[in-house]
């Protein structure tokens, strides 16, 4: 009998910067170190970045406060000054590719102020572009294994790959997972567990949006971009559920988003499987449904989402947790890394789990980096791992949240990789002008 090939040897990969996770928050790190001239690795587990907005259909982006312009976004407020040349770059490189459109609009089912409708193709390809024309390395179909610590420090990690097991050495790690998949293998009182709503998302074609029902709730928005002049979302109702449903800037499709199943183990790959394929099947039966409505008479399903959407069932426990009160009450942090304002859009068509509440209308909320941090000195955590009150949690969900504070924890890193510091060494010092 054929014996099978054991692979006993570990291939060996020497970097600056190891970031596992290609969601939109790994990618602007990478861009940050890369841009800083870091040798810098992007670990991916699929075979394309973009994390949840392009596996599970995380649509559209949002942005929790009214803006019109995307320079509103990077720029001072006098307008003369760029505040984060990566941000401006990626937003170049969406527009260019018609990945995004032209201009954010007026979110119209009023859950958060202002959204940014995607092509999901050309946002993978744009992302893509980027890491390469930056020179990041990139390591698809690359799952995390373990790490190994020497002292308080992340000496290097494993990976599992197709070609079998590749252990990273770097300088700096970024856990990027969204999940705190990194720290929780180190030590697992680093993360504390929270809540994770869990929805199924899928795309559609063949629908006529030209078409009126006045028996589904449908909002519009006039724009220019769009072949008819308006933007279209639709709120369906089903035995007391509600899904919201998108339009797509790619003609005739959309994305119906809040399916929801039973309650499942996140870490429990067998109870997601069969989440997975229960959740298809009901998918099936809400299309049979949104049939009888013109919008949809002849609707189909384009496209089933990678892997379910779930908000994060782990966050950091940071060096500093961040709360309401640190917002209302207009805290200043010595090493503060990004500040996103949010305005609450008063009526809620639909009932997101990710809508603020009224309380935090006019707010504007500053992020220290140590709700990145914990002891581990070469560590750091972006975007959905940040240690934030549970009150906060849709600003983790916010567009400008993400960009600005991932690309700033990446000249952070860069800083650090020059001057030879840890990370934690930083937390006090740390000051954007």
């Amino acid at each position: 009998m054929k014996r099978l090939k054991s692979y006993k040897r570990t291939r060996i990969i020497e970097t600056d910067v190891a970031i596992v996770g290609g969601g939109l928050s790994g990618v602007m790190v990478a861009l940050s170190c890369a841009s800083n001239g870091l040798r810098t690795l992007l670990i991916e587990k699929y075979g394309f970045t973009g994390g949840l907005i392009t596996t599970a259909f995380a649509y559209p982006l949002r942005v929790f406060n009214v803006q019109k312009d995307f320079s509103e976004l990077f720029m001072s407020e006098d307008l003369e000054r760029i505040e984060h040349p990566i941000f401006s770059t990626v937003i170049r490189y969406l527009l260019k590719n018609e990945a995004i459109l032209r201009k954010l609009i007026p979110d119209p089912l009023r859950i958060s102020g202002s959204i940014v409708p995607f092509d999901f193709e050309k946002f993978k390809f744009t992302l893509l572009e980027l890491l390469l024309d930056f020179k990041v390395d990139i390591l698809f179909h690359a799952s995390f294994v373990r790490a190994k610590l020497k002292g308080n420090s992340v000496r290097s990690i494993f990976l599992l790959c197709k070609e079998g097991l590749i252990e990273v050495f770097a300088k700096y790690f970024v856990d990027a997972t969204g999940n705190c998949v990194l720290f929780k293998a180190i030590d697992e009182s680093l993360t504390r567990k929270v809540s994770a709503d869990v929805r199924y998302n899928f795309v559609l074609t063949g629908c006529d949006f030209s078409k009126v029902d006045e028996r589904i709730v449908c909002e519009t928005v006039e724009i220019k971009d769009i072949k008819d002049g308006f933007y279209h979302a639709y709120v369906a109702s089903r035995d007391g559920e509600k899904f919201a449903i998108y339009e797509l800037p790619l003609k005739n499709h959309c994305v119906v988003f809040g399916l929801s199943g039973d309650k499942f183990n996140l870490d429990d790959i067998f109870s997601v499987s069969k989440a997975e394929d229960e959740l298809q099947l009901k998918a099936y039966s809400l299309i049979e449904y949104l049939g009888q409505f013109k919008p949809f008479e002849n609707a189909r399903i384009s496209m089933f989402p990678a892997q379910i959407y779930f908000t994060e069932g782990r966050r950091l426990k940071g060096l500093y947790s961040l709360t309401s009160d640190d917002v209302f009450n207009g805290k200043n942090f010595d090493d503060e890394i990004s500040v996103v304002k949010v305005s609450v859009v008063g009526e809620k068509i639909f009932p997101c789990l990710l809508s603020p509440d009224k309380k935090f209308d006019s707010t504007t909320t500053r992020f220290p980096l140590s709700s990145f941090l914990t002891d581990i000195k070469n560590l750091v955590a972006v975007g959905r791992n940040a240690d934030v009150s549970d009150d906060l949690r849709f600003i983790l969900y916010s567009f400008p949240f993400v960009m600005k504070t991932s690309e700033n924890i990446g000249r952070i890193i860069s800083f650090a990789f020059k001057n030879k510091l840890n990370l934690t060494d930083l937390k006090t010092k740390v000051k954007f002008d």
